[in-house]
């Protein structure tokens, strides 16, 4: 594997970034280069207790990442009062250097928006959308089902806002939501909304078209009946990177809550970008009956699904990888090694770009307070053949990350830490939960 470059978001306190050089957050693995994301505004904010400047911002899960003439865009999302304002960098990706920085901050205000949908337009400029609460409300946790839509544009060159729109009522707001970009000139709705849930007899899809003016324009809805009269339903949705390519995955259960010995039934659709179904696999008989099934981001004509029991406490928790191809193809089966509860695991599994293997990257955060992150590469045949496990240092923690290949070989990372003071705090918690 090539080196890993590190987009760094560190979530720790002042003084341990005092102390400490940003880049060796893991014991073993020296990044090419890294930038931490931070914000003096929250620092021993009376309001907002327990944010340091650091760990207020989450990023969204944005594959690929925002990368345009040699330059990455980030955006992240601003989680104080529960997801208000947005903080986006501009940042050379030869050195690292942080080129210029713009900040939107509503923690004042009652209408809180955050964004949802950030890319480089046809005009070549950072657009993002987002949703906007439509309520004057003072509610910690803002209803977005009554969203409305919000563009807002940047010039890519110093980070000015050149417009701000705010456009009609969002319909719909639900678990597993996108709203993306048709990259066609000539199309009367640029901007497509599409949904994914369950009901009694049926999983439903919502898809909306808005045009230019972030106005409703087309309003659909079809139905996947069920194969069969499944008491528990789930659906679940991703894009791949290019978003001409959606896989929507819907499990039934027989009983509720779940139970190893239920019956149980899982498909696999995959649609165009204008939602048009172009193959349907039945994956009953090649998947596990496990209560976790997490799906990543379809990467390379690929989608892995990620298997496990991690909710059970006190039970030994087999991971299981399965990769597909868009023929629905099992082309890899990995079973990681069993990790016991009380343990955190995050995963991210993405086919390599130039290579028949997997990259499988999944950190552990143990009851011990000890944490390490762990790449795995495969052979595109099942079989682990290169392993790096680095242990983080005794004041981190990870908490949630994303990777993505470049077309040089090269990894970027974008990862979330927090400090010890943080893990034990957390901790303490577990336990008493």
């Amino acid at each position: 594997m090539k080196k890993l470059s590190f987009l760094l978001f560190l979530l720790i306190l002042q003084n341990s970034l005092c102390q400490t050089s940003k880049d060796d957050f893991m014991m073993d693995i020296k990044p090419i280069w890294s930038h931490v994301a931070f914000d003096s505004a929250f620092v021993n904010h009376p309001k907002y207790w327990g944010f340091d400047g650091y760990n207020q911002y989450i990023f969204p899960n944005v594959v690929p990442p925002i990368l345009f003439k040699n330059s990455y865009y980030n955006v992240l999302i601003n989680r104080t009062e529960f997801l208000n304002g947005a903080k986006l960098e501009k940042i050379d990706m030869k050195t690292g250097k942080l080129e210029w920085t713009s900040t939107f901050d509503r923690t004042n205000s009652t209408k809180r928006e955050y964004p949802v949908l950030s890319y480089i337009n046809s005009n070549s400029q950072l657009e993002l959308i987002c949703f906007r609460d439509n309520e004057d409300s003072t509610w910690t946790f803002p209803s977005w089902i009554r969203s409305k839509l919000v563009r807002r544009v940047y010039d890519i060159n110093s980070g000015q806002l050149i417009e701000y729109k705010i456009g009609s009522n969002l319909l719909f707001y639900l678990g597993f939501t996108y709203i993306y970009p048709n990259y066609s000139n000539h199309s009367t709705t640029p901007y497509t909304y599409v949904a994914c849930g369950g009901q009694k007899q049926d999983f439903w899809t919502p898809i909306h078209g808005y045009n230019s003016s972030l106005e409703l324009v087309t309003a659909d809805t079809f139905l996947s009946p069920r194969t069969l009269e499944y008491f528990d339903a789930f659906g679940y949705v991703r894009f791949n990177g290019r978003y001409d390519t959606l896989v929507s995955l819907k499990r039934t259960n027989s009983i509720m809550p779940w139970n190893p010995s239920s019956l149980y039934n899982i498909k696999v659709e995959l649609y165009n970008n204008n939602i048009e179904l172009l193959k349907t696999y039945d994956l009953t008989d090649q998947l596990e009956n496990m209560r976790n099934y997490n799906m990543s981001i379809p990467i390379n004509s690929r989608y892995n699904f990620i298997l496990s029991n991690n909710e059970e406490s006190f039970i030994p928790t087999p991971i299981i990888i399965n990769s597909f191809d868009y023929d629905g193809r099992l082309r890899e089966k990995i079973k990681l090694d069993t990790v016991f509860s009380p343990v955190i695991t995050n995963y991210q599994v993405n086919k390599l770009r130039y290579q028949d293997g997997l990259l499988i990257v999944r950190n552990i955060f143990n009851s011990d307070l000890s944490s390490s992150i762990e790449f795995l590469q495969t052979d595109g045949k099942g079989n682990i053949i290169h392993r790096k496990t680095s242990k983080m240092r005794d004041d981190l923690f990870l908490s949630v990350f994303n990777i993505y290949e470049l077309e040089d070989g090269n990894f970027v990372l974008n990862a979330s830490l927090r400090s010890r003071e943080k893990k034990e705090i957390f901790s303490e918690k577990m336990e008493e939960v």
